[in-house]
């Protein structure tokens, strides 16, 4: 009766021993997984202390894998706790330090928004409420909230650029414009400085220019001066506006004899000059055409009357030299005109 007695006692012993081997054995295993969840999944909200924090808890979790360790589980959840004490701590401040920089940042956005008002009075006011409206966030508690405003401040900043934009660059296409304008009324008018008022042919100053950039770029070409012989005359004879009307169907008649790739240009009084792009013996062979072209008899009005003047003219011919002053080649064409001889 005893012996049975004390079998079914060590039968139900063992069978609660069992039982709580079993249950033992189950909250390891929850506890094992917890620890593997939080090394998974909760770590990975502050990347930078994922590995330190994770290797302590892979220690606890190897730890359990000893009889020692599962009869120690109050102990090991103890320092379970801590570790996530600690990195709860550590994640803190390195949240708080990533806000601080956020924070900085919104400052200097705000700075920088500042300065660029400073420099556009346009549309200045909405940009002014924009940087106030940044500093206001800046200030904030919350993180995620300064992120969220953040971005629809950004958002009303980059339309409030683009329209900005849209209008300088309407501005900008205005400006041209009337630079454009202004660029074609300063070639007028340096095109009219560099004629000659009476005759329509370049003058003195346009002559010398041409002559002096030929010279720098060492292109060898030719002048032929001509002068009207006994223009004063003229002058006397029929008075100035005759005088004047001459000049001017001489100019025409010179210019319609050269090429267009050469100069006519008035010099002085009744004394003109072509500037020729070739040699002196092709010089001297269309010179003599001109001189032959240029005699001859002209038709000027005088009181309403038709008056034909016959016309000679004497000739000059001269050929540039390298590194030459343009006054120099002036004078020695000039001290020939009326000998018909090349200077």
């Amino acid at each position: 009766m005893f012996s049975l007695k004390r079998s079914i006692e060590l039968d139900e012993q063992r069978h609660q021993s069992e039982q709580q081997g079993r249950q033992l054995e189950e909250a390891v295993t929850c506890y094992r997984s917890a620890i593997q969840a939080v090394r998974d999944h909760a770590f990975r909200a502050c990347p930078p202390l994922t590995e330190s924090h994770s290797a302590a808890l892979l220690e606890l979790e190897s730890a359990l894998e000893t009889e020692a360790g599962r009869s120690s589980l109050p102990a090991s959840l103890t320092s379970l706790r801590q570790e996530l004490s600690r990195f709860g701590e550590e994640a803190f401040q390195d949240f708080q330090g990533k806000e601080d920089d956020l924070r900085q940042l919104v400052d200097l956005l705000a700075m920088a928004t500042r300065s660029f008002v400073s420099h556009r009075s346009e549309s200045s006011q909405e940009v002014l409420q924009f940087t106030r409206r940044i500093e206001h966030i800046s200030s904030g508690g919350n993180l995620g909230e300064v992120r969220r405003q953040l971005r629809t401040q950004v958002k009303g900043m980059r339309q409030t650029i683009e329209t900005m934009a849209q209008k300088e660059t309407a501005l900008i296409e205005q400006l041209e414009s009337e630079l454009a304008a202004t660029r074609r009324r300063l070639e007028a008018a340096e095109g009219l400085v560099c004629l000659d008022a009476l005759t329509g042919l370049s003058n003195r100053r346009s002559l010398e220019r041409q002559i002096g950039a030929r010279i720098r770029r060492r292109r060898l070409f030719s002048l032929i001066a001509l002068d009207i012989n006994n223009f004063r005359t003229v002058n006397e004879r029929y008075g100035q506006e005759a005088g004047d009307m001459l000049l001017r169907e001489f100019a025409a008649r010179m210019a319609n004899n050269i090429r267009v790739t050469d100069i006519a240009s008035r010099w002085k009084g009744d004394q003109f000059v072509a500037l020729l792009d070739c040699p002196l013996p092709d010089a001297m062979v269309r010179s003599r055409q001109i001189h032959a072209l240029m005699c001859a008899t002209y038709s000027i009005s005088v009181q309403r009357q038709e008056v034909l003047v016959d016309i000679g003219v004497s000739m000059a011919l001269a050929e540039s030299r390298m590194d030459e002053a343009p006054e120099h080649l002036i004078t020695r064409i000039a001290a020939c005109l009326g000998k018909n001889q090349p200077a």
